[in-house]
């Protein structure tokens, strides 16, 4: 069956050139031009319409706008209108969400989606497919956006989607893992932790660049105290008077890095609930040592998980939607970013882990 899809590329440069010859070979309908005159003239006429217009011009921020208002006013007049509007050009964040509060503002039911072209081959003549594609769509769900997954799905290369800003922001730090590697897991942390993005995704993304591949990904690259702070942040607040938090720590075994953070949180009068497979810890005043996972979160405030082992790292939802049951509050601190945070919502849990935290997180509340 003929595939009806039609693209519209506007740009001449090297990314667009990948673009149309990427679609070309997935079955896709292009139409490929420098400016938008082309585009809007089929948009014009009675034939099969754009469905999808990609703007990947290499221009400044000041020119993309300038054109954009340019061709809103074209497209105005058109019979038809294409139901997403894409950005492969990279724009500083938020670009995006501009673009689409503009689309609104004129009254124009298209959808705004970023596609990083920079996933594509390095050169137009290369033949070997991306090793994947990254599509940035709005956090609400949309009939366009819909239709959208149901298109892509067919290219064979892997696809991740993530949120427009994170998009955005998989661009600019997909140059800082090439520029200095060394300090790239920090600052993107550090970045998505103050704006509320998704680190471990945004890393998966960049991963699928040809030349940057998928690295181990994220190990213990905080520091102990990281956990510290977030228990400082979120549980000790919420102590009544004459009580004091308890927190279970799951470890391998203890460590320098742990008691550094337990030094840290022993000022704040914390108690602890330690489980360690290798049982080589002794207890102390402000801790119990227990030879069950489960049983060490009973009644706890928090779990703070601090290694990687598939004993903490592979525990399957439902069994986390059962275990909550024992925890004064279902709050999980996790130095090695084992889980989905929305897996954990679902099972009823707070989730923080290093550059990406469930958005049902807040401060637990001295009432409960």
């Amino acid at each position: 069956m003929k595939n009806t899809n039609r693209w519209g590329i506007i740009g001449q440069n090297a990314t667009a050139q990948k673009l149309a010859a990427f679609l070309f070979a997935h079955g896709q309908e292009v139409v490929h031009n420098e400016s938008s005159e082309k585009i809007l003239t089929v948009l014009d006429q009675k034939m099969p319409a754009v469905n999808y217009i990609v703007y990947a011009a290499h221009k400044h921020a000041a020119q993309f706008w300038e054109e954009i208002e340019q061709w809103i006013l074209s497209v105005s007049k058109c019979t038809t209108m294409p139901s997403v509007f894409l950005i492969s050009t990279p724009f500083p964040p938020g670009t995006a969400d501009q673009l689409s509060n503009l689309f609104q503002e004129k009254k124009m039911p298209m959808t705004v989606i970023n596609f990083p072209a920079f996933l594509l081959p390095v050169e137009p003549k290369d033949s070997e497919p991306p090793a994947g594609l990254v599509f940035g769509i709005p956090e609400e769900e949309r009939p366009a956006v819909r239709s959208f997954r149901r298109v892509v799905s067919h290219f064979s290369p892997p696809i991740l989607f993530m949120t427009r800003y994170e998009a955005e922001v998989l661009i600019h730090f997909a140059a800082l893992y090439k520029a200095e590697k060394k300090h790239y897991y920090d600052k993107l942390m550090v970045y998505c932790e103050a704006s509320g993005c998704d680190a471990v995704t945004i890393h998966r993304g960049i991963g699928l660049h040809p030349k940057i591949g998928q690295d181990s990904g994220y190990k213990k690259i905080r520091p102990a105290s990281w956990v510290g702070d977030q228990v400082i942040n979120y549980v000790v607040p919420a102590r009544r008077e004459g009580t004091v938090p308890t927190l279970c720590i799951w470890n391998d075994m203890e460590n320098e890095t742990e008691k550094e953070m337990v030094g840290q949180l022993q000022q704040w009068g914390c108690r602890f609930q330690q489980y360690y497979p290798h049982k080589q810890n002794p207890k102390t005043s402000q801790s119990v040592l227990y030879d069950n996972k489960w049983e060490a979160v009973n009644n706890a405030d928090a779990v703070l998980i601090l290694s990687n082992s598939p004993a903490f790292s592979s525990i399957k939802v439902k069994e986390w939607q059962l275990q909550k049951e024992r925890m004064k509050h279902p709050l999980i601190i996790d130095l090695c970013n084992s889980y989905e945070p929305n897996e954990l919502e679902i099972a009823g849990c707070q989730y923080i882990s290093p550059g990406r935290t469930s958005k049902n997180v807040t401060k637990l509340n001295k009432n409960t």
